[in-house]
């Protein structure tokens, strides 16, 4: 019975660290294209 319990929560800590890991991803890829359009956006402004 502990081993199935202590393996189930193994299980549940690496899938929420997946999910924890692809979520910050997406959040740095988000915040990139964000200041990318700001960037670009500051340049077209400086011109």
């Amino acid at each position: 019975m502990d081993k199935i319990f202590n393996y189930t929560k193994k299980l549940r800590l690496i899938c929420m660290d997946k999910i924890f890991n692809y979520a910050r991803k997406l959040r740095l890829i988000c915040m990139d294209k964000i200041l990318i359009t700001l960037k670009n956006r500051y340049q077209c402004i400086k011109k």
